[in-house]
């Protein structure tokens, strides 16, 4: 998911429940999280910007109409919300598959409920995240996203009662199905005060619970950043898969300000930052995506290529490694781990910076591994790690993207997400795609050998 929001008084990072609360921070981390779920199913979404808009308008104004003054029923309104935006985006559908698509068969949930898988998951991270954070609850435990039967169940009693979702959010969340609400089969959707009223006389209050820590132990939660030298990589790993894009090599501000300046030639106006929040970590073809809606024509064919000679121009003057890189390269063959660079970015950008001076060091791990999030048997993770004799359960990746994150959960395979130290609240964007933990500088990594 996307950084959390920004206290401008303060200059730190907003906690999930209230950046959720920030159009804008909504919109940037459900994008990250269709990267993520389509890298993860090899499925293609349209997304439009207008519905997901009146999705957070709708949802805003639920939350605040029926946030509980009692503070002893809000971990109760953490679920009842997320449930109240799965309902939400089923009621106004934000997205829809792209046509082609989809595989052949569909036999998994995710594959045969597409939209609404996408919407589930969403809710689902929002809701663990906020737990995990206010609550201190183990949000790590499996889920029941991918349970056909629960589907099966889902798809009958929504067509008759959407708000049947937010019951059905708890058992996809592995937990009860606790709320019993009115029917709402009105075309217009929306809450009344009635509802939370009637779940909060559903709801145990929330109770504070004695934890015992064992001494020198520390509780954690699903998005707080390890302290330096506390994340370790597995013991089982014996590959180590690293992303050229943003964690080998530092392409986020030369990616941002060079599709920046082509969609402005292209009348689409964006500056890099606003470029960097709606396109980062998502396939370009969210780009060209975005010039169709707003000019109303299809993309010029020439957008890519163009594309790739401003990158390839760029990286010859500013491309340079990640700093520490080298050194943590250095320290990974010494404890006699196999490396190998992994790309899902342009080919030819690829290919050029290869032959830069500036990252000759790459050279030390081989060639530079192409990945297709497209390609959803395996998407090329799996031929990568078995061309160097590995398995995915002894291989781990560290990726900056969700589109990376998502590659790896499709191989049920470890992975960590790398964020810059200058931009360390984008760790949310990558835990919540589903990286077990986020480095923001090399050295935070424990080899245990």
């Amino acid at each position: 998911m996307n950084s959390a929001a920004i206290d401008k008084l303060t200059e730190t990072s907003l906690p999930t429940r209230k950046s959720v609360r920030q159009l804008r921070w909504f919109e940037t981390s459900f994008r990250a999280q269709m990267a993520a779920v389509s890298a993860q199913t090899g499925q293609h979404y349209d997304l439009s910007d207008q519905r997901l808009i009146d999705t957070f308008l709708s949802w805003h104004h639920a939350f605040d109409s029926q946030k509980p003054a009692s503070r002893m029923v809000r971990r109760a309104y953490v679920s009842f919300a997320a449930g109240m935006m799965f309902y939400e985006l089923l009621h106004k559908r934000p997205v829809s598959v792209r046509t082609g698509s989809a595989p052949a068969e569909a036999k998994t949930p995710a594959l045969m409920h597409p939209e609404a898988y996408l919407y589930a998951s969403y809710c689902h991270v929002i809701r663990q995240a906020i737990l995990g954070e206010d609550f201190w609850l183990d949000t790590n435990a499996p889920d029941r996203m991918d349970e056909i039967a629960i589907w099966q169940t889902f798809s009958k009693e929504t067509t008759q009662d959407r708000a049947a979702a937010i019951a059905f959010l708890d058992l996809f969340t592995n937990g009860s199905r606790t709320w019993a609400i009115p029917k709402m089969t009105h075309s217009q959707g929306g809450f009344g005060n009635r509802l939370w009223d009637l779940a909060a006389r559903q709801s145990d209050a929330d109770v504070p619970t004695r934890v015992d820590i064992p001494k020198g132990a520390a509780l954690r939660n699903i998005s707080d950043n390890a302290r330096l030298g506390q994340i370790q990589l597995p013991s089982a790993t014996k590959l180590v898969l690293i992303a050229f894009e943003g964690v080998a090599a530092q392409t986020d501000l030369i990616d941002s300000e060079e599709l920046s300046a082509l969609l402005n030639d292209y009348g689409v106006p964006l500056t890099p930052q606003e470029t960097r929040d709606r396109f980062s970590g998502q396939p370009l073809s969210s780009a060209l995506t975005y010039i169709a809606e707003r000019t109303g024509k299809l993309c010029p064919k020439d957008f890519l290529e163009k594309l790739d000679q401003r990158l390839v121009d760029r990286d010859t003057v500013d491309l340079v490694l990640t700093p520490g890189f080298e050194l943590f390269l250095g320290r990974l063959k010494a404890a006699n781990l196999d490396v190998a660079i992994v790309s899902h970015g342009r080919h030819r950008r690829v290919d050029a910076a290869q032959n830069l001076p500036a990252l000759s060091a790459l050279k030390s791990a081989g060639p530079i591994h192409y990945l297709d999030p497209a390609n959803r048997v395996g998407n090329g993770l799996r031929s990568t790690i078995r061309a160097r004799g590995h398995a995915p359960e002894t291989a781990i990746l560290i990726d900056a993207s969700s589109t990376g994150v998502g590659m790896a959960k499709n191989l049920s395979m470890p992975v960590f997400g790398f964020v810059d130290k200058t931009r360390i609240a984008d760790r949310n964007m990558l835990i919540c795609a589903g990286a077990q933990a986020v480095l923001v500088d090399f050295e935070e990594l424990t080899l245990g050998r």
